[in-house]
């Protein structure tokens, strides 16, 4: 549980498809593994215990008979026997083998087994009776040196001999064995062959880890420098040659499997101790990592199959130069790998796409992953090398130079784009490695391999909601506003309700003035955090300004899976996740036509699995000629089945709305329609979804006041009798009123929009209620009539009614409508002291001050009197007022910025 994890993201990098079951196992096969090696361990520790009591009960006899004729032969000073001569042979080995004695740890430090320094302790003190520690320890490892080499007894002693390779560590041992230990004179440096196991630096180079050989060797090699007899063991001990046994040796053929298990029991307890401990860091070792890493290697590489290679055009053993169009460069990439469209995409590990800010590190490592693949099975990309600095690319082709000689087999293509090929440097340096590529694939082609891969079945992972199954989808639209958010948020919600996730949707937005790998992968791991084999929809916002540099990051995201910051932190895409890719077009059409050539990132875009947002009127024309797409994004069934839309619908449907209110039992369900209705009222001649619903949602909010008043409630009989037709004017009124709030103040793109040509079959939709250009706020006209806090009492502002019922501009005195208003009901509101030939200009402070305050529901005061108040910022502070009440986005422009 504990190592798995560790592993996932490191695993997930392969170009292999393991799942999560197959790593589990694999980490409880390798966990098994190494819990027989400690049980081995064991075993074998009781079975030189055994065989160490064996020796002792059948030689102990013939030692002990040693030990009394040494002590006969030695002559008796005092007739008394010494504590040591009282001592039996356990006893003295009891002394010499406590926590205390170092006789016993040094020569275990030697590798030398249990018995053997049983045997040694045993001679040395049988035969340096009343000699010094230090002669003791050297007879022993004399001892042990005629008898045993370092990894088992010698030909002599009738077992087996030392493996090969070892014949330096045999000398070294013989060298520490003849060492006399004794005491360094004060500043001089001992000669090569008095440096022993007693060497204060020796002893330095054994705290820090070095074997007693590679210590002693090292010591006599430097002359006793202790600085550079560090770094030379350092060195060395990198080179040293793997063991000739195996990393898990088999069990005893001879042992039974109760034995076995009890012995794994054994171990596994201790190891749940040792992780218990606060003070173990729970994190697996080199060894252990190579390990597990070498079992899913060998579990696994019989899946993985040689990726085809045109050898036909390209040649193993060299770096083939490939030079495409700027919109065609990774689709070239693509080509290389698709030949079978059952292996899998390529991975980070065999692609590196170049940047302007990649290191000479990065581009040596393809190298060397190329150059040590065992049986040359992949494909190894540079991508866009023409972006690489000169001394990068000096830097990595020298070193090119160096890892290539004697090898032929491999695999690398080197893909450039023709963007700068005369100022790229690799381009001539390659330049007689340059290969003419085939035609590419067509669009289709590599979308449908693409799709192919995508697509993912299993009921936990979060494509489960989308069309196809497909764990990537562009959600893409000409102009913003078309519903994109929405489309993406509807699928959040379904995923809740499929999978029980509490956080379905984590938005990351990608904007300018610069795409930043490093801020997407922190805004990742921020928002994603413990959830990450949750399923997820990573939803990536693009902005339009800065979808021609997300090429590299899309490509890596979503086809590498995994993504690299600054500071070499990899994110990788887990097959859960649901990539979501939001995009506007409405800086490339102009590009596209300017430059001739498609973008590299549209290149990239139009490859994967697309749905489209498109405008209402598209979506009515659809439905009117009964043209079904799968690819267009349909309405929203709830949005067009709320109150809100609804009671906006009837009431433009009623002509006579003197005694009408909203019923919602009564709901439309005919899309066409109401898409017919709205937009022959909305304003614009082809809006997008957001400003048709934000007429929607204005219109709503007065609506719903207009139905509080008592003014226009004909019901009663008093406004029935003299404010006849009120209703009518204030709701004919509002739609105009919804016109200017649903109609933001923009240019250039968004303008093109509406001067696009409309289709025949639409002629009836643009009638004179169409605002056929977008004005700015000061050259446009803004009457208006709000329903105050109180829902009683109305403002009116911004516009005049003649005695004819004429609506006129008060600035201009222009006619904008004739026969608004009856001259019953413009009498009757006179009556009523609605004065609608007011100068509103010439309003003072104070009352433009009671206006507000009367809208807005404040008490009346002053805020601020140094503010200088005219009638244009009242206009302004009202609409602003009005779009908040009604959830409409605001941006106040001027002179002087945003």
């Amino acid at each position: 549980a504990s190592v798995t994890p560790q592993l996932h993201s490191l695993i997930t990098s392969f170009s292999l498809h393991i799942t999560t079951d197959d790593i589990k196992s694999t980490v409880e096969e390798v966990c098994t593994l190494f819990a027989e090696q400690e049980a081995n361990s064991t075993i074998e520790r009781i079975e030189e215990t055994v065989e160490l009591q064996s020796f002792i009960i059948s030689e102990d006899n013939e030692v002990q008979d040693l030990c009394d004729e040494t002590q006969a032969e030695r002559p008796s000073t005092d007739s008394k026997p010494s504590d040591k001569e009282q001592k039996s042979l356990n006893e003295l080995i009891q002394d010499l083998t406590g926590d205390e004695d170092e006789l016993f740890s040094q020569l275990h430090n030697l590798r030398y087994s249990n018995v053997v320094c049983y045997k040694a302790v045993q001679y040395a003190f049988a035969s340096k009776e009343n000699a010094s520690s230090d002669d003791i320890l050297e007879a022993a490892m004399n001892w042990c040196f005629d008898n045993y080499n370092l990894y088992g007894p010698n030909d002599d002693a009738g077992d087996t001999t030392a493996a090969e390779g070892d014949v330096d560590a045999v000398s070294i041992t013989k060298e520490a064995t003849s060492h006399q230990h004794g005491k360094l004179e004060a500043g001089k440096t001992p000669p090569k062959e008095s440096v022993g196991i007693s060497h204060p630096v020796v002893q330095e180079l054994l705290k820090l880890g070095f074997t007693p050989e590679l210590a002693i060797k090292g010591t006599k090699v430097c002359d006793g420098n202790f600085e550079q007899a560090s770094e030379w063991c350092l060195n060395a001990e990198t080179e040293v040659e793997e063991p000739n046994q195996p990393l898990f040796a088999s069990f005893d053929s001879n042992m039974s499997q109760l034995q076995k298990e009890e012995a794994i029991d054994i171990v596994v307890s201790e190891w749940e101790e040792m992780w218990d401990e606060e003070s173990v860091i729970k994190y697996m070792s080199i060894l252990e990592t190579a390990t597990v890493l070498e079992h899913i290697h060998e579990k696994f590489a019989g899946l993985q199959s040689t990726r085809s290679f045109l050898d036909k055009i390209l040649r193993t053993g060299e770096p083939n130069l490939l030079i495409a169009n700027l919109g065609d460069t990774l689709k070239m990439v693509l080509s290389l790998y698709m030949k079978d469209h059952n292996l899998p995409l390529p991975t980070s590990t065999e692609v590196c796409i170049c940047t302007s800010t990649t290191t000479a590190e990065e581009v040596e490592l393809l190298w060397h992953r190329a150059m040590k693949d065992p049986e040359f099975r992949n494909i190894y990309c540079l991508v866009h090398a023409e972006r690489l600095s000169y001394q990068v690319c000096e830097a990595a082709f020298k070193q090119y130079d160096s890892l290539s000689q004697g090898i032929n087999g491999y695999r690398i293509a080197i893909v450039c784009s023709l963007e700068d090929e005369e100022r790229a440097h690799v381009i001539s340096k390659l330049h007689q490695y340059r290969r003419e590529y085939p035609p590419l694939p067509s669009t289709t082609e590599i979308a449908s391999y693409l799709k192919k891969h995508f697509v993912n079945q299993n009921d936990d992972c979060a494509a489960i909601v989308d069309p196809e199954m497909s764990t990537v989808r562009v959600v893409a639209s000409d102009l913003s506003g078309m519903g994109k958010s929405l489309y993406v948020k509807r699928l959040a919600q379904k995923l809740k309700i499929q999978c029980h996730v509490n956080e379905p949707q984590v938005t990351v937005p990608i904007h300018g003035p610069a795409v930043s790998t490093d801020a997407v992968i922190a805004s990742l791991c921020s928002h994603v955090g413990e959830n990450a084999t949750v399923a997820q929809i990573i939803h990536l916002d693009i902005a339009s300004s800065v979808l021609s540099d997300v090429d590299t990051l899309l490509f890596s995201l979503v086809i590498l899976k995994s993504l690299t910051n600054s500071k070499g932190q990899i994110w990788h895409c887990l097959p859960v996740q649901y990539y979501v890719i939001e995009v506007t077009y409405i800086d490339f059409k102009s590009e596209m036509q300017k430059q001739g050539v498609l973008p590299s990132t549209m290149s990239l875009l139009e490859l994967l699995p697309t749905v489209y947002c498109q405008s209402p009127l598209n979506i009515l024309q659809n439905y009117i000629r009964h043209k079904t797409d799968k690819t267009v994004v349909p309405v929203d069934k709830d949005i067009f089945q709320s109150n809100r839309l609804q009671r906006v619908y009837q009431y433009l449907r009623n002509k006579n709305l003197a005694g009408f209110k909203f019923v919602p039992e009564k709901v439309e369900e005919s899309v066409p329609e109401i898409l017919r209705l709205l937009l022959k009222h909305c304003g614009v001649r082809n809006p997008s979804w957001a400003e048709l619903y934000n007429f929607v949602k204005f219109l709503d909010v007065q609506l719903c006041d207009c139905e509080q008043s008592v003014f226009c409630n004909e019901a009663i009989p008093v406004v029935r009798d003299v404010l006849q037709g009120f209703k009518q004017f204030v709701v004919k009124f509002m739609i105009k009123m919804s016109r200017d709030f649903a109609t933001p103040s923009l240019k250039a793109a968004v303008i093109q929009a509406d001067n696009e040509n409309i289709d025949d079959a639409q002629g009836d939709i643009t009638e004179q209620y169409q605002i056929i250009v977008r004005k700015a706020w000061e050259t446009s006209f803004h009457p208006y009539i709000f329903f105050n806090r109180d829902r009683v009492s109305m403002t009116f502002l911004g516009f005049k009614i003649t005695s004819n019922g004429d609506l006129v501009d008060p600035e201009t005195n222009r006619v904008m409508e004739q026969h608004l208003l009856t001259k019953e009901l413009r009498k009757g509101l006179a009556d009523q002291k609605v004065n609608f030939d007011e100068n509103y200009f010439a309003w003072n402070r104070f009352t433009m001050i009671m206006k507000l305050c009367y809208v807005m529901g404040f008490d009346m005061s002053d805020p601020d009197d140094s503010y200088v108040l005219t009638i244009d910022n009242m206009k302004k502070m009202l609409a602003i007022q009005m779009r908040f009440r009604c959830n409409i986005p605001v941006v106040i422009m001027g002179e002087t910025g945003c």
